[in-house]
């Protein structure tokens, strides 16, 4: 249920806006509220409108994404292998042969290490689909067509919700005036009662005058009832469309 409440002045809705919780906030103040603020306050703040605007935005990142198949694609790849250890030559010692003045080659038995344990392995490609570009053009086609939807559909919710805040902003000005219509009508049956009851006292009316007029006042305070319900219930919508 909301916590809105309001009051009709001179053909404006006074609204009473909590404005922090009920057991450290003073007694909240009516603030005047336009026809238009009331409109600019909904298109600022209503859920649907939010999510709206999301929808549109994702579209529009889908049209770029489309849009940016027409360029090369540069990918790398990369790799880093670890050995635990290397494969070797083994030579023994004089295997190259013995030359004068320097003796055998090797002077001793040699043992070489093949490769190194760390490698880096980096691959950089820059590619050009040519044979992609009808499929990449209709698929650019079709998500500018989605982007179009989607702005349309928010721009048609704009307008069902400055026309939904139109109908209950005039829908609570009118019902407020029902339940001061309604005010004055039980002000009215209850001195009709008393001059009734009064009358009866003195023998001037019969009793069937104080049961039409109870029966009067019952209906003023009925139509009061109903005038407050269904103002509630409108405060509620109200509430919940301006966000």
């Amino acid at each position: 249920m909301s916590n809105l409440s309001g009051a009709i002045r001179g053909g404006i809705l006074w609204l009473v806006l909590p404005l922090g919780p009920a057991f450290c906030a003073p007694a909240p103040q009516p603030v005047k509220m336009t026809l238009a603020q009331a409109i600019d306050l909904a298109l600022k703040n209503n859920h649907a409108l939010t999510i709206g605007s999301y929808k549109v935005a994702e579209m529009t990142g889908a049209k770029h994404a489309a849009a940016s198949d027409y360029f090369p694609k540069v990918s790398n790849s990369s790799s880093y292998l670890h050995y635990t250890e290397t494969s070797v030559l083994q030579f023994s010692e004089g295997s190259f042969g013995t030359f004068p003045g320097l003796g055998a080659l090797p002077s001793k038995n040699l043992t070489v290490n093949q490769g190194d344990v760390d490698h880096i392995v980096s691959r950089t490609e820059i590619a050009q689909p040519i044979s992609q570009l009808i499929k990449i053009h209709d698929a650019q086609r079709a998500a500018r067509a989605d982007e179009s939807a989607a702005r349309e559909n928010l721009e048609s919710l704009r307008n069902r919700i400055a026309i939904a805040v139109r109908q209950l902003y005039y829908g609570l000005l009118a019902v407020q005036l029902d339940q001061q219509t309604a005010a004055e009508q039980i002000h009215v049956a209850e001195e009709q009662l008393a001059e009734s009851e009064e009358d009866v006292r003195k023998g001037n009316e019969l009793e069937v005058a104080v049961l039409g007029a109870k029966t009067a006042l019952l209906q003023a305070k009925q139509d009061e009832l109903t005038a407050r319900i269904h103002k509630s219930d409108l405060v509620a919508q109200f509430d919940d469309v301006v966000g």
